[in-house]
């Protein structure tokens, strides 16, 4: 009989062991939630530990990096200030021997200036004496123009006279009767 009197068990009853198993896990999870996030606090910590420790390892490897960055830069930009430091010196050498140029040359300019204007002088002269020299000839042209024509002029008059002396001989001989020897041809 205790077999069969078994107790019935309740949609209630079935209702409230049902809400007390969930209670019961409900404050097992809410437990866990905690414990979590009890550990995930705990491993934020430790990650945020961890990360200002890289940052601070990253940050002294740049700055260490950067200063011997900064070092070679400035062992580079010495060197060069040391090239440039012998060329400047180059430089200046150079620049005395230019100046001892420039001097020559202008030395040189005083004596082609000077050339220059005797050069200038003697051209001038030369004209001068070339237009007196062309007058000169300009006048002694004139005068044997002058001379031919009046040598030409007297030999057409001599050949005038000589043929008017010619026909006074024949005259002369036709009518005289007489010939002289002078007048003979």
């Amino acid at each position: 009989m205790s077999a069969e009197k078994k107790k019935k068990i309740t949609l209630e009853d079935l209702a409230l062991v049902t809400k007390k198993g969930f209670a019961e896990s409900k404050k097992t999870v809410d437990k866990l939630m905690q414990e979590m996030r009890g550990g995930f606090d705990g491993v934020d910590v430790k990650i945020k530990e961890s990360e200002k420790r890289i940052i601070k390892e990253i940050d002294t490897k740049i700055d260490t990096k950067i200063d011997e960055l900064a070092l070679i830069t400035k062992r580079g930009f010495d060197a060069v200030d040391e090239r440039f430091d012998e060329v400047d010196e180059k430089l200046a050498e150079h620049d005395g021997r230019f100046t001892a140029v420039d001097e020559k040359l202008a030395e040189h300019d005083g004596r082609f200036t000077a050339l220059e204007t005797a050069m200038k002088f003697g051209f001038n002269e030369s004209k001068k004496r070339d237009e007196k020299l062309e007058a000169k000839i300009d006048k002694s042209i004139t005068l044997l123009d002058s001379y031919v024509n009046k040598q030409e002029s007297f030999k057409q008059e001599f050949t005038v006279v000589k043929e008017e002396i010619r026909q006074i001989k024949g005259i002369v001989k036709n009518k005289l009767g007489v010939a002289h020897k002078q007048f003979s041809n």
